[in-house]
């Protein structure tokens, strides 16, 4: 019995989705969740050791003071022709951090201690309004924010990625990292 009363379908024709690198395995046959192609694994073996050095086996005392310097970071931009002191807090790095932003996490993580001179070097290029902004529908910490403005910066690796920095009524934080501008964002 077919679950409908239509014919099979010819299923020769479809599409075959390629996963992205590091997610080509069936973990419940290999144990593996990531496979040797994930974008880590790409890393030279050199730097691999350091990396897991730095970002391993600290535990959450270890890693207070380093979180505390990157909060009393600050970076100084103009918005607008305007001097403006960009803040750094846990939602800002939090949604930094947990970003659709590429897959180079070892990047992203490496980027952290530096985030404020990427910005300061970033070209202010667009900006947008909050559409939630005092909306009591909204999330509360996303409706304090009024407007976006965007930086685009060159990291590293020669890619050019977007900054966000959030208005707030009194201050401006980092709020995110994205591969491209928002499609409602108006540019300058």
């Amino acid at each position: 019995m077919n679950e409908t009363d239509d014919p099979v379908t010819d299923n020769r024709n479809i599409k075959t989705v390629t996963p992205p690198p590091g997610l080509d395995g069936n973990p419940a046959l290999t144990k593996q969740i990531f496979t040797d192609k994930a974008s880590y694994f790409n890393v030279s073996a050199d730097k691999k050791v350091t990396i897991e050095k730095e970002y391993r086996g600290f535990s959450k005392e270890e890693w207070k003071p380093k979180l505390k310097n990157f909060y009393d970071m600050t970076a100084a931009v103009k918005i607008e022709n305007t001097p403006v002191t960009v803040g750094f807090n846990k939602r800002g790095l939090n949604h930094y951090l947990h970003d659709l932003y590429g897959d180079d996490y070892v990047l992203k993580n490496n980027l952290i201690p530096h985030l404020n001179k990427l910005i300061e070097n970033g070209k202010l290029v667009a900006h947008e309004r909050n559409s939630v902004y005092g909306s009591k529908n909204a999330n509360p910490y996303k409706r304090k924010i009024s407007e976006f403005f965007y930086f685009e910066v060159k990291l590293p690796n020669k890619t050019i990625a977007y900054i966000s920095v959030a208005k707030f009524e009194s201050d401006y934080r980092l709020y995110a990292i994205s591969e491209r501008l928002r499609e409602t964002a108006e540019l300058y």
